[in-house]
C-alpha cells in the first residue's frame, strides 16, 4: 500500500558518485554531485531509500557538504519499520541464515540491527566470526569490485568460507556490492548455499 507514496527517477537516476571518489576522481565525483543536487531540487526530494550502503554513506554523509540535505534511509531500516508495524507480514521457517553486514552500513554507519530484527521473524540466524560493527569486507569496497590482484586469494572467497562455515543454507546481504561479489565466490566455488538479498528473502517469506 506505499507505492502510490513513493516515487522513482527511472531514467533522470545516476549514480550517487561514490565509486569515483573512492578511486580518485573527485572532480567527476563533484560533477554528478552537482546533477543530482538540481535533480533533487527540481522534484523536492526530502527523503531518499538506497538498497546500496555506498550510496546511503555518500548520500548521508558527504553530499551535506555540497549543501544536498536529505533524510536517508537503507533499505533495511524500511523493510524493519514495516514488518515491526504488521504492514508486512511474513512466516518463520526453520532454514539456517547467516548475515553479512557490508562495510559502509555496519562499520562507517552503526546501521547492524534493523536487518537482524527481520531476520530473527524468518528463522535461525548464525552470526559469523566477524560481523556488525566488527564486520569483513567483500572484497569491492575502495574501488576493488574493478580490479583483481593477480596471484592473491581474493577477499570474496575468504568471506565466502567463513559465511559458509556457519553451517548456514542462505547467505543474507545488504550490498548490490557484496551480492555480486560472494555470488561469483558462490559460483567458482560451486557452493550449493544460496546468496540473497535481505528484500529477496523477504519477498519470499511473506504472507
Amino acid at each position: 500500500g506505499l507505492l502510490d507514496k513513493i516515487a522513482v527517477l527511472g531514467d533522470e537516476e545516476t549514480c550517487c558518485g561514490d565509486p569515483v571518489r573512492r578511486i580518485g576522481e573527485e572532480s567527476r565525483f563533484q560533477e554528478i554531485v552537482l546533477t543530482n543536487k538540481s535533480l533533487f531540487e527540481k522534484y523536492g526530494v526530502k527523503k531518499l531509500i538506497t538498497i546500496c550502503p555506498h550510496g546511503y554513506n555518500v548520500f548521508k554523509n558527504e553530499y551535506p557538504s555540497f549543501g544536498v540535505k536529505l533524510e536517508v534511509y537503507h533499505h533495511s531500516q524500511i523493510i524493519q519499520r514495516l514488518v515491526e508495524e504488521g504492514k508486512i507480514a511474513v512466516r518463520p521457517g526453520d532454514e539456517l541464515l547467516t548475515i553479512h553486514d557490508p562495510c559502509y552500513l555496519a562499520r562507517y554507519n552503526k546501521v547492524v540491527e534493523p536487518p537482524r530484527r527481520v531476520l530473527v521473524k524468518l528463522g535461525p540466524v548464525k552470526e559469523p566470526p566477524r560481523s556488525g560493527e566488527k564486520t569483513f569486507c567483500c572484497g569491492a569496497g575502495g574501488g576493488n569490485y574493478w580490479y583483481d590482484v593477480p596471484e592473491e586469494k581474493r577477499i570474496s572467497h575468504i568471506r565466502f568460507e567463513e559465511l559458509v562455515a556457519t553451517g548456514a543454507k542462505t547467505i543474507v546481504t545488504l550490498c548490490p556490492f557484496c551480492n555480486a561479489m560472494l555470488s561469483d565466490a558462490k559460483r567458482t566455488k560451486e557452493s550449493p548455499v544460496a546468496v540473497k538479498d535481505l528484500a529477496e528473502v523477504v519477498a519470499e517469506k511473506m504472507q
